[in-house]
């Protein structure tokens, strides 16, 4: 455990504890040693091979030594480490969590998985987030969510993952996920799935609608937007929220005119208010 790694394995001051964990939180882990500033998150991004991105994670006790020392370890590595502070899913999977869910809810109002994969990849995504969630295997998030103490109270709750996990489909490594893999690497769109998810929406009563294009990339997109401002911008003034806001979500106004055409700055600004449990009554832009 923790203690071990920390205690008995590392016997002297300054060594490092770095957990690779994703959601875990590194304030709970750090919490159970007795060098709280040696420990720091480094979360490498999957395949970590490929990917240059390093989250360095840093704890509430988490030194200034330790923070520099995991950033001139990823720089070593070749790869870009990037400081972000503790909480469920730091920057990146918060921001995966938030586009993910619009994604999984998508597929119970009738878009097909691959469709979304397709429509997020020319909008310019190099992968799609099914063809993702195969390729890190769906088990993974799977039991992520599972040891999230505050997860939504909402049976639709990437309810589609959880119902490929649930019959054994964990992506490519067991050559059927989201997709068919057949014995390679190659993704095949997959009917069944499609049966699967349409009878599980209609236990849950959702009732299938026709989705545009815009709405799939309008939901997925500004959503993770959205939550990786969140995650990104403490506001310390709850009289402040707007002003920041606003700011944030006129950014690239005429790029994203079509986008705001399906989600509107007042619904965004509340849907981020929400996040941080903070009243807002009213948008305000000069």
């Amino acid at each position: 455990d923790a203690e071990c790694a920390l205690e008995i394995a590392c016997r002297r001051d300054g060594t490092i504890l770095a957990t690779n964990t994703s959601t875990l939180d590194v304030d709970a882990i750090a919490g159970v040693t007795q060098r709280q500033a040696d420990v720091v998150g480094m979360h490498f991004f999957s395949p970590a091979h490929v990917m240059k991105l390093v989250e360095v994670v840093r704890g509430r006790e988490t030194s200034k030594q330790a923070i520099a020392t995991a950033l001139a370890v990823t720089k070593k590595l070749g790869k870009t480490g990037v400081v972000v502070g503790n909480g469920f899913g730091f920057v990146g999977n918060r921001m995966l969590y938030a586009y993910g869910r619009e994604n999984q809810q998508l597929m119970l109002e009738g878009a097909a998985p691959d469709r979304i994969d397709r429509v997020l990849e020319a909008w310019g995504m190099a992968m799609g987030p099914n063809a993702v969630g195969d390729l890190a295997g769906l088990d993974v998030g799977y039991r992520a969510r599972r040891e999230r103490l505050n997860a939504p109270d909402d049976p639709t709750y990437y309810r589609p993952s959880d119902l490929l996990v649930e019959h054994g489909r964990l992506g490519q490594k067991s050559g059927r996920g989201f997709y068919r893999y057949d014995g390679t690497r190659e993704r095949t769109p997959d009917p069944e799935v499609v049966t699967m998810i349409r009878t599980e929406a209609v236990r849950l009563g959702i009732n299938p609608r026709d989705i545009t294009d815009t709405e799939i990339v309008g939901r997925c997109i500004l959503d993770a937007d959205d939550d990786a401002m969140v995650a990104a911008v403490k506001v310390d003034d709850p009289g402040k929220l707007a002003d920041t806001i606003s700011a944030h979500l006129l950014v690239g106004v005429d790029e994203k005119q079509n986008l705001l055409e399906i989600i509107s700055p007042l619904e965004r600004l509340n849907r981020i208010a929400g996040i941080l449990e903070i009243k807002v009554d009213k948008l305000q832009v000069d």
